[in-house]
């Protein structure tokens, strides 16, 4: 390297690493970013590779070729592809062997070619490379569970680290160059080791041997003759093995990992940051000719009723008989007999009692937390409901294989959602139609679904199945306080069923591809994902856009995940990434699953975003140039930068990363970052550390997903309230169909129409007979072709203008006549006849539930005059106004996934074998990894009350309490409120006094007036009545028994109650006052108070010779602070209190008198102040 080329003290981190050609950062091109194939992994020197030596120590050179060269990720790996093509004997043996709620291992473990390599493994951790010895003799060695990360199991440095690189605070440093290179002085190696047998029976198979996750890099031998290596620790490295092993003999496997390598650079997450073996290992075998990857795709109809099946098959050749194949298909309905879903009968699961600490505040609730006693789980095996449909198509599969493409038509399957996720099962099976070569079958679930994002229009909304979806999500990182990265199949189920009890229906998998189990497990029990590529960068975001070194390792990282993950039905959006800027490889994921109608968004996105000051213009030009490829349209996209950066163009949301709810709305209406026109689906919000997550129920009461929708007044107070379930539309418009209305309740303001005014309406899509707004005797409708106003019972109407465009009406009662106008233009005059109206009442747009007709309403606007004029224009200043704007605003903020589920410390124990938990206090970021809802054990936090509560799907608000009136409004997206169990309490302070079941049937998407059936109490004095009204489950599901509460409100009910009577001091015993000793004694009939001069409070409240006092009270300023405020990241407010002395408040007395007013009162003034303790100063 030249002089030229070393970087110097004073050069920022950014030009350093642009400028320098070490390895670290070495430039690798475009290849990556233009080929349409695999990815791209370089050999190591001919002269020193692992192939040459045995599993032992690697030179520096030939170490450094592999872990510190970005061009360098893989050797002698497989393609990508679904995890489901481990291959059965029979449809019956895979049918059996699909077990719901169980890990997807022990599902392939019943197949005869399956063998899982889970468990205990010869271990030896070196704290690096130069001292791994040249061979192997592991008969000291310590054993370790596989899968777990070593750091969990008491080997090596836990480092957790927010945003920077791990390798920087390794405890001692290292004195090499961590900016330029991969470290080797401080790089643990760990040595795995175990034997296994091949069964005897896969001879003339292919053998692969599958890695689910190994952090950060390793090497793979099979006895002592080199396999492969592999980095991207947290997609699968899979290996054929044929070569290596011997049908019916025993092998042994080691397997070198290494805690740190060039990934460390897009590896940057907010995490411990783990190593080791923490997924499942397993070997298969498949015929030489196989399946060898297959996508299925589920095509709604345009009304989300028929469907369309779709397979498409990779099929290989790994030398095989060539000749033709045939493919056959084979769908089977859900199981019909007996509970699709069911309570567990095997795994027990990591349960809590029902009072363990966070339990929850709801008394008579069923439970929300880990369930006592065995998980829920597997029931006790996989079954099928009929056939459904089949589907066939054959391919000559020659040396190079062949691809084939099955479909059938489905009629109205039953679809997948959260809410009930349907799952079909698909059997594919591969059979030759000559010869004797052996075939295979493969199961996998399907889910029909259809995910779609809106854009264009201020109302954009996304949707599952046709209908609009709030995300009531979470971020979740992957961590158990026992084995570290790895989670246990009984805590997984865990997560899940603990989500569903608390109404949370998705899941970020921040920032990484999950276990594939996860996937399933979030399948069958109904969750929509956010599958997140493995990359961030975040000690330096705009890497990505001025360093070409990464570009096609960080490709093959989101290839990898995209074909493993792409058949969930659970999968609803792929993130190209969280915290890495915006650059070159960014658009070529969005290039590789766009399509063709949207090849315009590639430039838009530089053209609005500038890749992050990528500055490289013929790499930023081959981007650009990137065609479509299309490879799963399916799915929507998202982007996770900071700065603003989720705007970008591909991105099918918008994504805000903790705005406060003013900043959320204002990137609804487009007011703040972002176009406006998209769906606002926060990808991180709401920063839950400690005992945080208070503004959530702001957020989704008032805007994201509120008890009923409200269409606001422009004017006044007078909201109404949308009933029924209208659409809203455009950029503000509401179509309202028979029996669809708003609602303003007690409109004091429509007094002004009693002596004439103006109704004004914008309409367009009149369709039949429908009322558009009545206010007392005001009426102002469509019918047989004409506009109609009415007062009272005097009339004038004109026909409605041809053709479907919008239209302005206005209905003027003044002078003594009723004028209709229309467009502007006077279209009817009619003598006003109408006396004796009386105002005040409720005013309705729309409301007619036999009317049989329609109408699209931009705004509705009500005058307490008349224009001026022959022609119309506003009469000045509306009393009440309504154009949607908000309505349409609201409806595309749709949630989004707070951070975070759980936390992430371990479990560990003192020197005298005291348990406590460990989360890196003294680390680079302290506690900042303590930003669960729920602890370590799955246990709830308390903040997740209120996260269920702000979830909670079925919304309650008052209409006319006192006469038992409200609204209910149905959040679900498929499930009527009849399908739950709906009860209703009414108490007098803690009493109950009445009590019974509210039958609701309101369709999803509704709201709908209700009334509860309580008789008018005898009002009992000083008494404060409350309302319950609580909503259940009416059945047992997977996740919780019969009698769960999913929703609930309390209303305090405005009963007129009367005064209780009250003493009169005069009629009450008479007292004494005395001062003595600093002390002013007050004595009454059967007490004594005591007050003293000194401190100026309370000493002694003595009653029937009992003390009823420890200390009399003083003014206290402090609350202790949540850790949100106790953290630079957010601005820190509590170190001000500590300077200010809040926590320390010192009470200074200046007087206290005390004496008898008269011969029942006495009256002890204190005079003086409190001011802060701090020593700088203080309050």
């Amino acid at each position: 390297m030249s002089g030229a080329d070393e970087p110097t003290e004073t050069e920022p981190v950014g030009r350093r690493l642009s400028t320098s050609r070490r390895r670290f950062l070495q430039a690798t091109g475009m290849a990556a970013l233009t080929s349409g194939a695999g990815v791209g992994a370089a050999a190591a020197s001919d002269d020193s590779s692992p192939s040459r030596i045995p599993p032992g120590a690697i030179d520096e050179a030939t170490l450094r070729s592999y872990i510190d060269d970005p061009a360098v990720f893989e050797e002698n790996h497989e393609p990508p592809h679904v995890t489901t093509t481990v291959p059965f004997e029979s449809t019956e043996q895979a049918v059996a062997a699909d077990v719901p709620y169980e890990r997807l291992e022990d599902r392939f473990d019943r197949s005869p070619y399956f063998r899982l390599l889970d468990g205990d493994w010869r271990f030896r951790r070196y704290e690096n490379y130069a001292v791994v010895p040249d061979s192997h003799d592991d008969v000291d060695w310590d054993e370790i569970a596989v899968p777990s990360s070593w750091q969990a199991r008491g080997y090596g440095q836990r480092i957790y680290a927010n945003t920077d690189l791990t390798w920087n605070h390794y405890d001692p440093p290292s004195d090499e160059n961590p900016v330029e290179e991969v470290p080797l002085e401080n790089n643990p190696v760990g040595v795995y080791r175990r034997s296994f047998e091949v069964p005897a029976d896969w001879d003339g198979r292919r053998t692969h041997l599958h890695f689910g996750g190994v952090r950060q890099a390793y090497f793979v031998w099979i006895d002592g003759e080199y396999v492969g290596y592999h980095q991207g620790s947290m997609t699968p490295g899979e290996f054929d093995v044929t070569d290596r092993v011997e049908p019916g003999g025993t092998h042994e496997v080691t397997v070198q990992v290494y805690r740190f390598s060039d990934a460390e650079a897009i590896e940057a997450q907010d995490m411990f940051r783990y190593s080791g073996i923490f997924r499942s290992v397993y070997l298969y075998a498949t015929p030489r000719v196989r399946v060898r990857d297959f996508f299925v795709r589920t095509d709604l109809d345009d009304d989300y009723e028929d469907a369309t099946l779709r397979v498409d098959a990779e099929l290989a050749n790994d030398g095989g008989e060539s000749g033709e194949y045939e493919l056959r298909g084979c769908l089977y309905a859900p199981d019909s007999e007996g509970p699709r879903r069911g309570p567990p009968e095997e795994t027990p699961g990591r349960g809590l009692p029902e009072d363990a600490p966070g339990r929850g505040p709801r008394p008579g609730d069923a439970g929300d937390g880990p369930s006592e006693g065995p998980g829920r789980g597997p029931p006790g095996k996989g079954s099928t409901g009929r056939e459904v449909a089949t589907l066939s198509g054959s391919a000559d599969v020659g040396a190079e294989g062949a691809h084939v493409s099955l479909e059938t038509a489905v009629r109205d399957p039953e679809k997948w959602s959260a809410e009930d996720p349907t799952l079909y099962t698909l059997v594919l099976e591969l059979v030759p139609l000559e010869g004797d070569a052996p075939g295979e079958v493969l199961l996998e679930k399907v889910g029909f679904r259809a995910y779609e994002a809106e854009r264009g229009e201020l109302s954009s909304a996304w949707r599952v199945n046709g209908e609009p979806m709030n995300v009531r999500g979470v971020n979740r990182h992957e961590t158990d306080p026992d084995y570290g990265r790895h989670v246990p199949i009984e805590t997984l189920r865990t997560d899940f069923e603990v989500m569903k009890r608390f109404n949370v229906n998705s899941v970020r998998t921040s920032h990484y591809p999950n276990d594939p189990s996860f996937y399933r497990l979030a399948d069958e029990y109904g969750i929509y994902v956010q599958d997140e590529i493995n990359v961030e960068t975040h000690w330096w975001e705009q890497m990505a856009a001025n360093v070409d070194a990464f570009d096609e390792q960080i490709l093959a990282r989101w290839r990898r995940m995209v074909q493993r993950d792409k058949n969930h039905a659970s999968v609803f959006v792929y993130s190209t990434g969280n915290e890495a800027g915006t650059g070159p490889p960014h658009l070529a994921m969005a290039a590789d699953n766009l399509g063709e109608e949207n090849a315009d968004r590639i430039p838009e996105t530089f053209e609005a975003h500038h890749l992050s000051g990528a500055d490289d213009a013929d790499r930023v030009g081959e981007a650009l140039d990137l065609e479509p490829r299309g490879v799963d349209t399916t799915r929507q996209l998202y982007h996770q930068p900071n700065g603003g950066g989720w705007t970008i163009d591909y991105s099918d949301m918008l994504g805000p990363r903790y705005p406060m709810p003013d900043g959320m709305v204002s990137e609804g209406d487009g007011s703040g970052l972002g176009d406006g026109e998209r769906p606002v689906m926060m990808g991180e919000y709401n920063h839950a550390m400690g005992n945080s997550l208070g503004l959530i129920h702001e957020m989704w009461s008032e805007y994201v997903q509120p008890p009923v929708r409200r269409a606001r007044d422009n004017v006044g107070e007078n909201d109404g309230v949308l009933v029924g379930s209208p659409e809203v539309a455009g950029d503000g418009r509401v179509a309202l169909e028979g029996g669809e209305y708003v609602e303003v309740r007690d409109a004091a303001d429509v007094a002004s129409l009693e002596t004439g005014g103006t109704v004004e309406v914008v309409v367009r899509d009149v369709d039949g007979a429908t009322p558009l707004v009545a206010v007392d005797g005001y009426e102002l409708g469509a019918a047989d072709g004409e506009f109609e106003f009415a007062v009272g019972d005097a009339s004038v109407a004109a026909s409605i203008p041809d053709g479907d465009g919008r239209h302005t009406v206005a209905g003027v009662r003044a002078d003594g006549e009723l004028r209709l106008y229309v467009n502007g233009e006077l279209a009817s005059v009619e003598d006003d006849s109408a006396d004796g109206l009386e105002f005040g009442g409720d005013l309705l747009i729309g409301g007619d539930p036999d009317a049989d007709g329609g109408v699209t309403l931009d705004s509705v606007a009500l005058y307490g005059a008349a224009p001026d004029g022959e022609g119309y224009s506003s009469p000045g200043e509306p009393t009440l106004s309504y154009d949607f704007a908000d309505l349409a605003r609201d409806k595309s903020l749709q949630g989004g996934w707070i951070w975070d589920w759980v936390n992430q410390d371990l479990n560990d124990e003192t020197d005298d074998g005291e348990p406590f938990q460990f989360y890196h206090l003294e680390g680079p970021d302290g506690a900042f990894c303590l930003n669960g809802t729920l602890w370590s054990d799955r246990t709830p936090q308390p903040e997740m009350w209120e996260l269920k509560k702000s979830h909670q799907p079925v919304g309650i608000a008052a209409r006319a309490l006192e006469n038992g009136e409200l609204y209910v409004t149905n959040h679900f997206g498929f499930t009527d409120l009849s399908a739950l169990e709906t009860r209703w309490e009414l108490a007098a302070d803690e009493e109950t006094i009445d009590s019974s079941e509210l039958d609701l049937e309101i369709a999803p998407g509704e709201t709908r007036p209700v009334t509860v059936p309580f008789e008018a109490p005898d009002l009992e004095p000083g008494a404060e009545y409350w309302l319950d009204v609580s909503v259940r489950l009416a059945e047992p599901t997977d996740y919780a028994d019969a009698g769960h509460e999913v929703a609930f409100e309390q209303f305090a009910v405005p009963f007129d109650v009367p005064e209780p009577e009250t003493e009169r001091a005069a009629a009450m015993p008479g007292l004494s006052v005395s001062e003595t000793d600093g002390t002013i004694a007050i004595e009454g009939d059967g007490f004594e108070y005591a007050v003293d001069s000194e401190l100026g409070t309370l000493a002694s409240m003595e009653y029937d010779g009992t003390e009823l006092l420890e200390r009399g009270p003083l003014l206290n300023a402090w609350r202790a602070p949540i850790m949100n405020e106790a953290q630079d990241w957010g601005g820190a407010q509590a170190p001000d209190w500590y300077e200010a002395g809040l926590d320390d408040l010192r009470h200074v007395v200046e007087s206290v008198e005390g004496g008898r007013l008269e011969g029942s009162v006495a009256r002890v003034a204190v005079e003086g102040f409190a001011e802060g303790a701090a020593e700088d100063g203080g309050l």
